[in-house]
């Protein structure tokens, strides 16, 4: 595995987890929005 996909797989690993958090919270949680998801 390269560096660069161990990064982009740690990365992803910590938004997941942060993700999961927040929607334990009570939030919704858009990991990918479409442009009707955006302010």
């Amino acid at each position: 595995m390269s560096h660069q996909t161990r990064e982009n797989s740690l990365e992803r690993r910590r938004l997941l987890k942060l993700a999961r958090e927040y929607r334990q919270k009570g939030y919704d949680v858009i990991l990918h929005p479409s442009p009707e998801d955006l302010p």
